[in-house]
């Protein structure tokens, strides 16, 4: 463990003596192309944008644009990329940092592309201390703008750096490039259950897969049902005022649904004397948001636990008849594409917010199994999700542990 500001306060064993600061000018070569947007194509080379470099990685799919291949060397006339090469984001977002991963991309749009020089800087550990808490703190502090922050190269160019010898460079970029495969391997996995998940309930709602009762016979036909025939109760939640202190009543708001779970953090608080018991929410309960952007319209969350909890605004709280009905087929069943579309068609776009009215949702139209089916569905895609969930902690915990490693290894 070491104090001193020129050593970090973890450290390998066998490495010792200051780190030598300089700058990122000195130690590196950089290609910044901000400037004209190329002119974008169907097909042709893929066009990385400041969307695209994500903490750490480059993420193909999230966005998807193309420069015709004969505009390819005007584009990158002031540097292709290598393999290694450091991506570095300068505004919207501001500092994302990313490894290029393969050179038949072409860079553009709010990126500067760093490489550091030859026994110098090694670029995997230049990617590490660019992620590291203190250079992106040091980024935020030298940044400029109100609502979206960002850097000019000229200041980013001159911020100052800290690093080892080469061999311990290269010791620590081994170690937590080892940490990032552990964490892009769960995050693959997770990725993988969520679309085998999607796809198994696209089948099991289109009937494409069935179950079977305990004799191993079909169950019934599905049968047509109005989501109002179903429920016992959908109503508003309290509209009394939420206080900014954390005293009070705990009340859920739009953000307190997240994930289709109860996020505890995201609640609001109010302070009465009335008997508000009917308003507690029951495990079961589906949380519905009726008043949104359309985008956002019919985002739920399932109570899937006992909760000190009470029903707050601009929800819906959908309650089915538990002796018919499985609360939480409902809730997969609604949670599709299919009536995601269909919450966004039938809400009202008339106001500044659109808002589904309790009796517009009461009508939706749903195709609904025998009891005894809904449970063996529900069932089936909870177990489903509870592999996710504990994989997402899994990757979580060691988001955290390299979070740490990334304050405690650099200066």
């Amino acid at each position: 463990m070491k104090g001193t500001e020129k050593t970090p306060a973890l450290r390998f064993h066998d490495f010792d003596g200051d780190w030598t600061a300089s700058k990122v000018a000195d130690v590196t070569t950089y290609v910044d192309y901000r400037g004209k947007t190329p002119p974008k194509s169907e097909s042709g080379v893929f066009l990385v944008t400041a969307k695209n470099v994500k903490v750490g990685h480059i993420d193909y799919e999230c966005s998807k644009e193309y420069i015709p291949q004969e505009l390819y060397d005007e584009v990158m006339r002031r540097g292709r990329p290598r393999l290694g090469d450091v991506l570095i984001t300068t505004e919207a977002p501001l500092g994302n940092v990313a490894t290029i991963d393969r050179i038949d991309v072409a860079l553009a749009q709010r990126i500067i592309k760093l490489r550091g020089k030859e026994n110098v800087l090694s670029n995997d550990f230049l990617k590490h201390i660019l992620l590291s808490q203190s250079f992106q703190k040091l980024l935020n502090e030298k940044s400029t703008g109100s609502t979206a922050k960002g850097i000019r190269g000229s200041v980013l160019h001159k911020l100052p750096l800290l690093f080892p010898s080469m061999a311990e460079q290269q010791k620590i970029a081994a170690f937590l490039s080892a940490v990032d495969e552990k964490i892009g391997k769960l995050a693959r996995k997770r990725d993988l259950l969520l679309k085998y998940k999607k796809g198994v309930m696209q089948q099991v709602f289109d009937q494409k897969i069935r179950f079977k009762d305990d004799d191993g016979n079909d169950f019934p036909d599905w049968e047509e049902k109005k989501l109002g025939e179903a429920t016992t109760y959908i109503g508003s939640g309290l509209s009394l005022d939420q206080e900014s202190e954390e005293t009070g009543v705990r009340v859920t708001r739009i953000e307190t649904i997240s994930d289709g779970r109860i996020n505890l953090d995201k609640v609001g608080f109010i302070k009465t004397e009335e008997d508000i018991s009917r308003y507690r929410l029951q495990v079961g309960d589906i949380l519905f948001s009726n008043i949104n952007s359309v985008s956002h319209i019919g985002k739920m969350a399932y109570v899937n636990q006992e909760y000190d909890l009470y029903h707050g605004m601009n929800l819906l709280n959908i309650r089915f008849d538990r002796k018919s009905h499985n609360s939480q087929f409902f809730y997969f069943l609604m949670e599709t594409f299919r009536y995601k579309k269909h919450f966004q068609q039938i809400c009202n776009r008339a106001v500044s917010q659109a808002s589904i009215n309790q009796t517009d949702l009461k009508k939706t139209k749903l195709l609904v199994p025998c009891l005894e089916e809904q449970s063996r569905i529900a069932s089936f895609i909870s177990k489903l999700d509870e592999k996710i969930n504990l994989i997402n902690q899994q990757l979580e915990k060691a988001k955290t542990f390299k979070a740490g490693l990334l304050e405690q290894m650099f200066i």
